[in-house]
């Protein structure tokens, strides 16, 4: 599975509001690759396919996300297994990318 159908079976599970960022040449480097609002926080989500990592902008932009009071994921597709991070922590959740739903992105959200 690559990041575009990675990002299609996530996507219909998020809850709230988030929008898809496509980068381009006028836009700031390292912003994640959805972004949205949930229960009134800022949410940043980046999805990875293993073995690609998060940049050293994306790292930085995580952590002003972080700082301003934001949530910050990531989500890493690895042998049909996504690991979830949430603001570059070593708490991780570790499920099988068939099981998304709702229910493990809000427990993602809330860890």
């Amino acid at each position: 599975m690559n990041e575009t159908q990675f990002l299609q079976r996530i996507r219909k599970f998020l809850p709230g509001f988030f929008v898809k960022i496509h980068g381009g040449p006028m836009q700031m480097v390292g912003l994640p690759d959805l972004i949205g609002c949930w229960h009134g926080r800022f949410v940043g989500i980046e999805l990875k396919v293993h073995p690609r990592k998060l940049t050293p902008f994306q790292e930085n932009t995580f952590e002003n996300i972080i700082q301003a009071g934001g949530i910050a994921i990531i989500l890493t597709l690895r042998d049909h297994q996504v690991y979830a991070n949430k603001n570059l922590g070593a708490k991780s959740l570790v499920f099988n990318v068939d099981e998304f739903s709702k229910n493990i992105m809000v427990e993602i959200l809330n860890l």
